[in-house]
């Protein structure tokens, strides 16, 4: 159940995946009744097929609540027959109980061991939501596939998590292989494609029958209005409607393409999508997510009375459910302060949320444990005892943010002087989470270059923390060789400089410290200040009384933090480059470039979007650079759009009034490997790779400048 004003404390990745469901401790709050376990009952019958087969079509139909009442009726009968059991607890964990599901799958790991379908229901409950699969989950069909002798079953699970991590190519060659089981996945690959396939994306998906075509209608609505054809959208989305008008997910896909439609005026859509809400309250007006759902969209629509209503109702009626826990963490997340973080006298809800009698949300959980944590953290009042127990809770429910538990956590303690013993051995653990994790990523097929990213970040951090926690035991050479490692894997990470900077001021050499201090001095931080800045004035005003001259002295660190990033810079430089891949592509104005014509010349090349964000925000900068150049004949500037129409990048470009040179890239970014936007490349007069730089740069003009006079000589 996505949640709007959710606030999020993970690394900037996990943003971009959901939590995993890596077996682990529960928390002591987590407490499940085994509302789907075998019940005592005689010998049950053999296991029937069609009974497995009911509950999957109802998965796949996007109806939890009906599902889970069909699977456990079902059950009573045959509590025995571990596919009905894996798909039932799918359901289960899809209709918002994910904590619950997860402990009746590992109840059905522990009772059958040996039993292939007890496997199932952990990644079934990671993969029924094609929305938010489950890295974890999608790692484990691989080696899951071959012992349930490629079942429809697991085959369909694997392509759903392949697709919705967009791992594209992989899910057409699974269907490719089994054409009989996944003409649907196939279908949906194509319509991830479509920026370059839709018409046939839109034939595949017209031939597909049963309850598969309601997930493939889904899909079509969607990549229909990312292409800007609302009303053909709408007339997908009615299809899969008609055939699961219970769904709460289809219910809401049709109210946001209503609020687009472009064919209807305000009151028109307005009365449309009231009417929608009230054809789903007719039919499940006693389902909690049904009435959370039509509480957000009259509120949107300015039916705020109405909406109170049905939140009070579920508040009354409905109060262990998912849908009101979600509510109680909407009105923490309200009461939070501007930077994000929670204010004290919201402890009593926070401590109430995580006592619950049952949580069902996992990153609910760890969302709200964070921010006791920050509670306590920042409550000089807090028992030790009360920290750490907060730490732990943090690393049982941690799936999102690992640092938290295994790096700031440990951090918090060893800054108190308290539980340092438990602190290093929550430090140590935190390397092989931070692998897993990595494993997990690659699995979902993020490329090479992020993940490295976020090792280094996850480990700079790591290393960090434990040269705290060592220092508060004493062993502060130990501490200085963790906190070099930081910088090692993370270089410019502030917080291990500042506290190098201080080691080596204890020692009485100013010159390191400074050193240490101008390498973390530019860094702007989020929501936190630089400690590199806060270090550098505490020294000058202890040395000088106050900060009188402490500007003129900030020009020195600056010239040196930029001869140090200089330096960074350059140093990246390939050692042995090796040829760019060949390419001849065509320029918006249908001339055609290729990489020869660039030989003789220093190139730059940004491979980019027009809906990538951080392409778009590094525009400014990237413009100002061709401007350096723009009389340099020595030096050429391009881009290369991934995917698209031309008439519409020419639309684009038009509409924000640039006019710096675009390749159409064809086909070409995934030829050569870039899957990162924005990407660099600056290639050497010989047409080499001297630089690669994935993701966008913070000082773009002035570091592109250092890269292309590295290679004039």
């Amino acid at each position: 159940m996505a949640d709007p004003v959710r606030v999020s404390r993970a690394v900037l990745f996990v943003a971009l995946v959901c939590a995993c469901t890596q077996p682990r401790e529960r928390p002591a709050t987590a407490e499940v009744a085994p509302a789907v376990a075998a019940p005592p009952a005689e010998p049950s019958p053999p296991e029937d097929p069609a009974a497995a087969d009911r509950v999957r079509d109802l998965a796949f139909a996007f109806d939890p609540e009906a599902c889970v009442a069909e699977g456990e009726a079902l059950l009573r009968g045959r509590p025995d027959d571990g596919r009905l059991r894996a798909w039932t607890l799918a359901c289960v964990a899809d209709s918002g109980r994910r904590l619950e599901a997860e402990a009746l799958a590992e109840q059905l790991r522990t009772e059958r061991p040996d039993d292939p379908w007890a496997e199932f229901a952990r990644v079934a409950i990671g993969l029924v939501d094609p929305e938010t699969p489950d890295r974890a989950a999608l790692l484990a069909t691989e080696a899951l596939t071959p012992r349930l002798d490629d079942h429809p079953d697991i085959l369909r699970l694997r392509a759903r998590g392949l697709l919705g991590f967009e791992r594209t190519d992989d899910a057409m060659a699974l269907a490719d292989a089994h054409p009989e089981v996944l003409q649907p996945a196939r279908a949906r690959g194509l319509l991830q494609r479509a920026r370059d396939q839709l018409p046939a994306a839109l034939a595949e998906a017209e031939k597909i029958q049963g309850v598969a075509a309601i997930e493939v209608a889904l899909a079509t609505a969607q990549a229909l209005a990312q292409a800007e054809r609302p009303a053909d959208a709408l007339t997908w989305i009615a299809k899969a409607v008609e055939a699961s008008p219970g769904s709460v997910r289809l219910r809401q896909q049709r109210w946001k393409l209503l609020r687009a439609a472009p064919e209807r005026s305000d009151d028109e859509r307005r009365e449309a999508i009231v009417q929608d809400i009230d054809a789903l309250l007719a039919l499940r007006g006693q389902q909690p997510s049904a009435l959370l759902a039509a509480a957000d969209a009259l509120r949107e629509h300015g039916q705020l009375e109405r909406a109170d209503d049905l939140e009070r109702r579920i508040a009354a009626e409905f109060e262990a459910s998912p849908a009101h826990e979600l509510l109680l963490y909407r009105r923490i997340a309200a009461g939070l302060g501007p930077d994000g973080k929670p204010k004290p006298e919201q402890r009593p809800a926070i401590d109430a949320f995580l006592a619950r009698p049952r949580l069902h949300d996992p990153s609910l959980r760890e969302e709200v444990a964070l921010l006791r944590f920050e509670l306590l953290r920042a409550d000089p009042a807090a028992s030790a005892d009360d920290l750490l127990a907060a730490v732990e809770f943090m690393r049982l429910a941690g799936r999102i943010d690992l640092n938290s538990p295994h790096s700031h956590g440990p951090i918090a303690l060893a800054e108190r002087g308290v539980h340092l013993a438990r602190a290093e051995a929550l430090v140590r653990e935190g390397p092989a989470a931070f692998d897993r994790l990595v494993a997990e990523l690659a699995a979902a097929g993020m490329p090479d270059e992020m993940r490295d990213i976020i090792r280094r970040d996850m480990f700079g951090v790591n290393y960090d923390a434990l040269g705290v926690v060592l220092l508060a035991t004493g062993r502060s050479a130990e501490a200085e060789a963790a906190l070099l490692q930081s910088q090692e894997v993370s270089p410019g990470y502030p917080e291990s400089l500042a506290r190098l900077a201080a080691l080596a001021r204890g020692r009485g050499d100013m010159d390191a410290a400074e050193g240490y201090l101008a390498a973390g001095f530019e860094l702007e931080l989020f929501q936190r200040a630089n400690p590199c800045k806060l270090m550098l004035a505490q020294i000058y005003r202890e040395e000088h009384g106050d900060l009188r001259g402490y500007e003129k002295y900030l020009d020195k660190i600056r010239a040196r933090a930029k001869e140090l990033r200089r330096a960074k810079v350059i140093a990246a430089r390939a050692a042995s480059p090796a040829p760019a891949p060949a390419f001849a592509l065509e320029r918006l104005d249908g001339a055609m470039i290729t990489n020869d014509a660039l030989r003789g010349k220093i190139a730059v090349i940004k491979f980019w979007f027009t809906t990538c964000k951080p392409c778009i925000d590094e525009l400014p900068a990237f413009e100002k650079l061709i401007e350096d150049y723009a009389r340099d004949r020595d030096v050429e500037i391009l881009t290369i759009h991934y995917g698209g129409e031309k008439t519409e990048v020419a639309r684009w470009m038009r509409e924000h009034k640039h006019r710096f040179p675009v390749l159409l890239d064809g086909g070409f970014c995934q030829k050569a490997g870039v899957e990162v936007f924005p990407t660099f490349w600056v290639l050497d007069r010989e047409g080499r790779l001297a630089y690669t730089l994935p993701g966008a740069s913070e000082n773009l003009r002035e570091e592109f400048g250092w890269r292309i006079e590295s290679l004039r000589g």
